[in-house]
């Protein structure tokens, strides 16, 4: 199912949000260092790496880095799913399957998830998740369709709170009461999301989540 979404067009590909207008943590991230604003984009490698630090198996809030840093980082996970891949596992979700989180992939209506009451009804509970949708081909672009990942789940400082991280947004991190950020995350999916592809990937984890670092060896 999940591999029928991403194989059905070998056209696919990640690409940075230079076709949004607006202000983003992506498109300043890029300028700060350097990269050419069209650049194969970050956002799953981003994705998993705060997914990462909600498992909390990262010490220090990856973002708190120097953008320099947070680049790095991110072309590191880029090199670390390529290996993923040649193995044939599930490199979108490299942050359960580096830390052997068990987790099973839905298909979900796009439309249900452009409310917040959608959002919730399918993340509810959720420790954590990643969502993965396609965004509006630009009309300057090969006809490429290009898809986006998102991280959602619940805060590890404040499990009562819920996050929201998304590259493509000028705040790319939201933190806060849980329908407040369901709401984000539809108007996020409402403005964006490509009206062509009727379904998004949601990869959810059906585990506890992990405990802190410093208690492992």
């Amino acid at each position: 199912m999940f591999s029928h979404f991403l194989d059905e067009s070998k056209d696919k590909e990640f690409l940075s949000d230079e076709s949004n207008a607006q202000p983003t943590f992506h498109k300043s991230l890029l300028h700060q260092v350097g990269a050419p604003t069209n650049e194969a984009g970050l956002c799953v490698e981003l994705a998993n790496l705060y997914t990462e630090y909600q498992l909390h198996k990262a010490e220090k809030k990856f973002l708190n880095e120097k953008p320099e840093k947070v680049y790095a980082e991110a072309i590191e996970e880029r090199k670390h799913q390529e290996v993923l891949l040649n193995k044939g596992e599930d490199f979108y979700h490299s942050a359960f399957v580096d830390n052997k989180i068990p987790y099973h992939i839905e298909l979900v209506d796009v439309e249900k998830m452009k409310t917040s009451e959608g959002v919730k009804s399918v993340l509810h509970g959720v420790s954590h998740a990643l969502l993965m949708f396609q965004l509006p081909t630009p009309k300057h672009s090969s006809g490429k369709k290009i898809l986006h990942q998102v991280a959602v789940g619940q805060d590890k400082q404040d499990s009562s709170k819920s996050y929201f991280f998304d590259p493509n947004r000028k705040e790319v991190e939201v933190i806060g009461p849980c329908d407040e950020v369901y709401t984000e995350v539809a108007n996020t999916i409402q403005q964006n999301a490509s009206a062509h592809k009727k379904d998004m990937v949601v990869a959810i984890e059906i585990a506890p989540s992990l405990p802190p670092y410093s208690t492992h060896p």
